[in-house]
C-alpha cells in the first residue's frame, strides 16, 4: 500500500505556529464557508471551461484547504480547475489531485468502499473520527482534518485495514497536544 503526505513540511510549519488541540475546533462560520467553496466550485466549473464536468471534477474543503479530485481529460483542464478554485473566497491552500484521462470508478464498488471506510471511522475508539473527513477516487483515499499527529496515524492505520484501499493520501492540518 502507498502512503503519501502532502506536503511533508506542513506539519512542522503548523507545529511551530503553536496551534493547540484545545483550539482545534472548526467554527460554524468556517464550516459554512467550506460548504460555500464546494458549491461555488461546482457551480462555476462550466464557466471556467466548457469541457470541465462537475460530475467528474470535484472539490472538497476543510478549514479552507481544498482537495480537487476526480478526473479531467488533460493537464490544461487540470490547471484550469485549480485556477478556478484559487479564485474562490476563503481558499487557503489547494491540493490538486485530479487525474488526467482516468475513467470514473464503478459506482457500486465506490459506494461499497466508502461504506466500509465510514463504518470503520464511526466505530473508531482511538480518536475523534468527526475530525477526519475522507473522499475517494477509485481505490485512492484522501484524508483531511485538523488533527494531532497521533490522530492522523490512527486514521491512516484504520483506513489502511479496509479491503480495497490501495493508496492513502493525507492532507491533514496538524495541531499540537497541550
Amino acid at each position: 500500500m502507498l502512503y503519501l503526505t502532502i506536503p511533508a513540511f506542513l506539519a512542522s510549519l503548523l507545529l511551530c505556529a503553536g496551534l493547540h488541540a484545545a483550539e482545534a475546533k472548526i467554527s460554524y462560520e468556517r464550516k459554512l464557508q467550506d460548504g460555500r467553496i464546494e458549491a461555488d466550485f461546482s457551480d462555476g466549473l462550466r464557466w471556467a471551461d466548457k469541457h470541465l464536468d462537475a460530475d467528474e471534477t470535484k472539490a472538497r474543503a476543510y478549514n479552507g484547504y481544498v482537495l480537487l479530485y476526480g478526473s479531467v481529460d488533460n493537464d490544461s483542464l487540470k490547471a484550469t480547475a485549480e485556477a478556478h478554485a484559487a479564485r474562490l473566497e476563503g481558499v487557503r491552500r489547494i491540493f490538486n489531485q485530479l487525474q488526467t484521462g482516468a475513467r470514473q470508478p464503478n459506482w457500486f464498488n465506490q459506494v461499497a468502499l466508502n461504506g466500509k471506510i465510514r463504518s470503520n471511522l464511526l466505530t473508531a475508539s482511538e480518536f475523534d473520527s468527526s475530525k477526519v473527513r475522507f473522499e475517494s477516487f477509485h481505490s485512492t483515499i484522501y484524508l483531511m482534518g485538523l488533527v494531532t499527529s497521533a490522530e492522523a496515524e490512527a486514521a491512516v492505520d484504520l483506513v489502511s485495514r479496509v479491503s480495497g484501499v490501495e493508496e492513502i493520501v493525507t492532507l491533514f492540518e496538524y495541531i499540537t497536544e497541550d
